[in-house]
């Protein structure tokens, strides 16, 4: 198991070890939640956003095993992988927990578990 969660540590920005806490100045950042009429409940910028995360990040994100983890990372990755008028528009963000649910019940690539703690990545 420690020779797996190197390899993790690897491939994780260092912001992801740095930054383990959120402070005052991220939570007046944290993007609005954008309700949807959408069937499936997906919000059509969180499951772009999704798309966008995972076709850069998706390799390092099915590492991941708790929402925690992932959350960080997608948080911590945003430079990497979001256009710039994305990470300087609050308005085309949107919070975590839908592109969560984006990733979870538009492409269907991941299931939570344990009161929405645990991941399981479908192949």
């Amino acid at each position: 198991m420690s020779s797996n969660k190197n390899k993790i540590n690897d491939l994780l920005p260092p912001a992801f070890f740095v930054n383990n806490h959120i402070d005052e100045e991220t939570l007046n950042i944290i993007p609005k939640y954008i309700h949807t009429n959408n069937k499936n409940g997906v919000e059509d910028g969180a499951l772009i956003l999704a798309k966008m995360f995972m076709n850069k990040m998706g390799k390092v994100a099915r590492q991941c095993r708790t929402r925690g983890h992932l959350s960080e990372l997608y948080i911590t990755s945003i430079p990497s992988w979001a256009k710039s008028d994305i990470q300087t528009n609050i308005h085309k963000q949107r919070p975590f927990k839908q592109v969560l649910y984006a990733m979870a019940y538009g492409l269907k690539l991941v299931r939570v578990h344990s009161k929405g703690r645990r991941l399981y990545w479908n192949p």
